[in-house]
């Protein structure tokens, strides 16, 4: 009995580390499109640049939209 709970704890940590990194890489991943727009509109001359707090804004709301969605109870 013991040796089964131990197994379930150990499947569910795995899977929590599972997540955290699969919303590391989506965060990264979100990152690096937001850096490639703001080059667009950096070097494209009709197009409004895209202010940094509002990359870092998006990239944080996001990260906190994840989490609330993953690990609400």
């Amino acid at each position: 009995m013991h040796i089964i709970i131990i197994i379930v704890i150990i499947i569910m940590v795995v899977l929590q580390i599972i997540i955290i990194i699969t919303i590391t890489i989506i965060i990264i991943e979100l990152q690096i499109i937001i850096i490639i727009m703001q080059g667009i509109y950096n070097y494209i001359p009709e197009t409004n640049p895209v202010s940094r707090v509002y990359s870092v804004a998006a990239g944080l709301y996001l990260q906190f939209v994840l989490h609330v969605m993953l690990f609400r109870p």
